[in-house]
């Protein structure tokens, strides 16, 4: 009977309760009594409290399946770049160039700090890239206004996007 009731522990409130309801008959009277005990020993929210803890492991299982897949992309990510390096040495290359791209967005006033500018690309110089390219995308235009008594003022102001290509040089 203690196996019974070891058993009776880890069945859920939902399981509890379709047994008493559509299995009676199945069990004895003593495995009957150790059930319904079981189920009064429960609170009374029982079944939300299960129905939440079940939603947060599924949750999180949910998560780690994320990633694991994220993780096998980047294996595979890197198995490819390793993949394209060994078929460059293979044909005798001995460097290639690496390309990334930058997008400063301005402010709300349509500006964008030179020295902001100046400081991004002198850090990526650091690490051996260069500016190739730039060139810009008009997002769109930001005015206001307003006035009081006979007096108005109001600014006019295009937002930006900056696209910078930067490229560096990379030995095999």
């Amino acid at each position: 009977m203690d196996k019974f009731k070891k058993e009776v522990k880890e069945l859920s409130t939902a399981d509890l309760l379709l047994i008493l309801e559509d299995q009676v008959d199945l069990y004895s009277d003593e495995e009957l009594k150790i059930l319904r005990d079981e189920l009064s020993s429960r609170p009374e929210n029982a079944l939300e409290l299960e129905a939440e803890e079940q939603a947060r492991k599924e949750k999180i299982e949910a998560e780690a399946a994320q990633r694991a897949e994220r993780e096998r992309e980047v294996q595979r990510q890197k198995q490819a770049f390793e993949n394209r390096i060994n078929s460059l040495k293979a044909r005798g290359y001995e460097c290639y160039y690496e390309y990334t791209t930058l997008s400063l967005v301005d402010d709300d006033g349509g500006g964008l700090t030179t020295s902001q500018v100046t400081r991004l690309l002198n850090d990526y110089a650091l690490d051996g890239w260069k500016l190739v390219s730039a060139y810009t995308n008009e997002l769109g235009h930001n005015s206001t206004s307003g006035g009081i008594g006979g007096f108005s003022t109001g600014t006019n102001s295009t937002i930006d996007q900056h696209i910078l290509i930067l490229e560096r040089f990379v030995r095999i």
